[in-house]
């Protein structure tokens, strides 16, 4: 049997570097050290640091997209996509900040890392209209989203009770705006 990738370690050790200590300290040589692994491990699956920083931001958006994913897939409702974006941004941000400080953590001033963030945030747009909210709502839900993540990066505080009063006013939004 082989061995399990030593990828998704990096990954997680890259995350937690750049949360205990910012993005700045986020060397090849930190990860290697965080993750128990030595600097040629690191090199043979990211042999820059730049290609570590595009598959952190990359784990980052799929581990969100899959979790939207396999909560939309439980109901048959057209607008079940977009309650499952809201209940993962909410649900993902509290259980693994660590996400959120990492993306936001080395998009800083990165162009290409911003495109590439851009371009998903725009698909996840796509995917909201393709519930059948109109753009209106589908950009209110986002931004929302968006500006949940961004604050629980920035201060770590999420208190349920506002998690859950802002989780009921969006799917509110989507239930009402969504065709029936």
């Amino acid at each position: 049997m082989p061995r399990p990738s030593m990828r998704p370690r990096l990954l997680s050790a890259a995350a937690r570097v750049v949360r205990r200590a910012g993005a700045g300290a986020l060397t090849l040589d930190a990860v290697a050290g965080e993750a128990g692994s030595s600097k040629g491990g690191v090199l043979y699956h990211f042999p820059t640091k730049a290609a570590l920083v595009t598959g952190l931001v990359d784990e980052v958006l799929d581990v969100f997209e899959a979790e939207v994913d396999r909560r939309a897939a439980q109901d048959e409702d057209p607008a079940a996509w977009a309650r499952a974006y809201v209940d993962a941004t909410f649900d993902v941000a509290v259980s693994q900040p660590d996400l959120a400080v990492a993306l936001l953590a080395v998009s800083d001033r990165d162009t290409d890392v911003m495109a590439r963030c851009a371009r998903r945030m725009a698909d996840w747009h796509d995917r909201l209209l393709a519930s059948g909210l109109s753009d209106s709502t589908a950009a209110l839900v986002r931004f929302a989203c968006d500006g949940w993540w961004t604050v629980g990066a920035i201060d770590g505080v999420a208190r349920q009770g506002s998690v859950d009063h802002l989780r009921a006013r969006l799917h509110a939004l989507v239930d009402e705006d969504a065709p029936r």
